[in-house]
């Protein structure tokens, strides 16, 4: 199954939110653009499920929206489960992982991160070769995986908050 296919199938929970969000307020695809510093064209992207926004581009549509980045996240982790179970093992491996991270995190109480590494940013350039079940992750992976490390770090401040 090629990306395309992948993309046309990915569950529209998180699409579906972020779409109902804008039209409640009564906004256009531009505000928001202008607003978050995002383009209308990733913005659609989202809404109709072609694609899954990163944290980062959560927190700005957070922002935009005036709703709590712990939603948005809880709600994106929703999407990545379900988007996995509907493509079985057509799933993009990144999916697939990040899916078994969220699965786990929510099944024990087991610390990915310590305190001295919350500003630490996997670059390429610090890890020659990161591999899973011997395959060399790619660029797209390892950014997949920096952005569950940063909804993570939110999740926790969030919890330290209460």
């Amino acid at each position: 199954m090629s990306n395309m296919e992948n993309r046309k199938t990915m569950s529209p929970i998180l699409g579906s939110h972020l779409k109902q969000l804008r039209t409640t307020k009564g906004l256009k695809l531009a505000e928001v653009s202008n607003r978050s510093g995002l383009t209308p064209q990733i913005i659609s992207l989202y809404e109709r499920a072609l694609r899954i926004p990163s944290t980062e581009a959560l927190s700005k549509l957070a922002k935009v929206y005036d709703v709590e980045i712990k939603e948005l996240i809880q709600i994106r982790e929703l999407t990545v489960v379900d988007t996995v179970e509907l493509l079985g093992d057509d799933a993009p491996p990144s999916l697939k992982n990040e899916r078994n991270m969220i699965v786990h995190a929510r099944s024990s109480s087991v610390s990915f991160l310590r305190e001295d590494q919350a500003d630490y940013v996997l670059k390429e350039s610090d890890t020659p070769q990161w591999e899973v079940d011997g395959t060399p992750l790619s660029e797209e992976e390892l950014k997949d995986a920096q952005d569950y490390i940063r909804s993570i770090r939110i999740m926790r401040e969030m919890r330290k908050d209460k």
